[in-house]
């Protein structure tokens, strides 16, 4: 019983060390579709990539294996039919035992003599003493072996039959091993891809906007944008001699530098963006999902503090520009935006309502506020965008500026006004949205996104009213980025019934 015993235990620990194995190959598979090896590779081998033939697929390669074997098969019968005839094997009646006083394991383990045909001795008399040797040495075993119990063989046999159908049960299982998502994902379902599309789909409306108020001018700036955020991209990768993959995030930073920019900017004027945004910003920290800051926001703010008018240069509705000229020339310019005239002490011409539906001017991205909002919920819905930062984030602007408006005189229902035109005037929604909740750049902790929100509300509302009106979101959003690990750090969760522990 012990030999049968220890024979199950190797056998089940064989197929675990199977099972292990094949858990350890499909975890080494599913790794390589999702970080795959970045190897070295020349400038040629990865323009040439494309071009050259594809590897086969198992069926192909097992239709390819079928094939060799049937070409090969005539090959195999013919030396088979050449080899030499097989000499027929000895029976047990033409092995000659040695003599009586060996037993029947000791007979076996002799090597056999083939006697002659005629002078052999016969089966029987040679068979008989081995067999009564052998009924002797079992019989002598048996007795020096001490008796079992009879019902302790019946629990023996009870627990083996137990530990064979547990065996069975953890055999039938299926071995699945989920591939490790993107880190900064929300969603443990979602592909890079999958997340840029969204973010994508909620921003193609507001470049549609902008183009019904402005002309083809906007989208020939989006398409300017994303076409050098792709070079870019491509120029960084053979410089860093990173993995070709491509994805969907160069699109979403060229369009929401678009996004960013009046409608009258000259053409290289996101060029020069989509360069800074892409090279230095995201490839030289490693490319997408390791960056620190927010491309789109870097760039922005690095274009406001070197061309400060062509960024604040504002058309009217309904200015005639040009769709692919280089620059747009003279055009009637809007002295002040709803922003300028918040600031400067009184409140907008412009009703709530204009504003809010997008009947306005401003950056090609900022004048709607329904479809901004829409875009926004649209995210929240998808479970890419986390509800707590943009929330708090214009909670504390409107807090603040209901609390400290730079109206002479207001009431508490004009000084509600006030705030509710800084909710919708600026790019406010925009940078909120879209800018400070990338999941990459901002804060991954609940408590940590709302203390981020009311850091970036409050920054942005400092910014507005004593430095520039222009550049207070990009510089919320860049502030947030910087505090997002500490943050992260400062609000992380404490165990249950316990204190974290310092880790040195």
């Amino acid at each position: 019983m012990k030999h049968k015993k220890n024979k199950k235990k190797n056998e089940r620990a064989k197929a675990k060390l199977k099972r292990s194995a094949a858990a350890s190959a499909v975890a080494a598979k599913a790794s390589a579709k999702v970080a795959p090896d970045r190897k070295k590779r020349s400038l040629w081998a990865v323009l040439t990539a494309k071009f050259r033939p594809l590897k086969k697929t198992p069926a192909e390669k097992k239709g390819s294996l079928k094939k060799q074997a049937a070409e090969e098969l005539p090959a195999k019968k013919q030396a088979a039919k050449e080899l030499p005839a097989v000499k027929d094997v000895p029976t047990v009646e033409e092995i000659a035992l040695p003599a009586e006083e060996t037993t029947v394991k000791d007979a076996l383990s002799v090597e056999p003599t083939i006697a002659p045909a005629e002078d052999s001795v016969p089966a029987e008399a040679a068979v008989a003493p081995a067999k009564e040797t052998g009924e002797n040495s079992l019989s002598a075993e048996a007795d020096d072996s001490p008796a079992e119990d009879p019902s302790a063989e019946e629990a023996d046999a009870e627990a083996d039959e137990e530990t064979d159908e547990d065996d069975e049960e953890v055999d039938s299982r299926p071995l699945s091993v989920k591939p490790i998502a993107i880190a900064d994902s929300l969603r443990s379902d979602c592909s890079v891809n999958g997340m840029m599309l969204d973010v994508l789909i909620t921003l193609l409306p507001l470049l549609a906007w902008s183009v019904y108020l402005f002309g083809l001018r906007p989208l020939v700036l989006a398409l300017c944008s994303v076409y050098v955020c792709y070079m870019a991209e491509l120029v960084s990768i053979f410089c860093f001699r990173r993995n070709p993959a491509m994805d969907l995030a160069p699109a979403v930073t060229g369009v929401l530098l678009a996004l960013s920019m009046p409608p009258s900017a000259p053409l290289w004027l996101p060029a020069l963006g989509a360069v800074i945004a892409v090279i230095p910003v995201r490839q030289l920290f490693g490319g997408t999902g390791k960056n620190r800051l927010n491309p789109a926001a870097t760039a922005l703010a690095i274009l406001y503090i070197i061309f400060p008018k062509v960024m604040t240069a504002l058309p009217a509705i309904g200015a005639k520009l040009p769709a692919i000229a280089p620059s747009v020339g003279k055009f009637e310019a809007v002295g002040t935006t709803a922003l300028d005239t918040l600031l400067s002490g009184e409140l907008p011409a412009q009703s709530l309502g204009s504003m809010f539906v997008g009947l306005r001017t401003g950056l090609i991205g900022e004048m709607s506020a329904l479809l901004l909002i829409a875009g926004g919920i649209y995210l929240m819905l998808r479970r890419i965008v986390r509800p707590g930062l943009p929330v708090a984030f214009l909670l504390t602007v409107g807090a603040l500026t209901y609390l400290f408006p730079t109206l002479a005189a207001a009431s508490d229902a004009v000084a509600l006004r006030y705030a509710a035109y800084h909710l919708l005037s600026g790019n406010l929604l925009l940078g909120v949205l879209f800018m400070a909740t990338d999941p990459v750049t901002s804060p991954r902790g609940g408590l940590a996104s709302l203390a981020a929100g009311v850091i970036g509300g409050a920054v942005t509302v400092i910014v507005r009213y004593f430095v520039s009106p222009h550049i207070g979101v990009i510089c919320a959003v860049l502030v947030i980025n910087l505090l997002a690990r500490p943050l992260d750090y400062l609000c992380r969760p404490a165990p249950f019934g316990g204190r974290i522990k310092k880790t040195s």
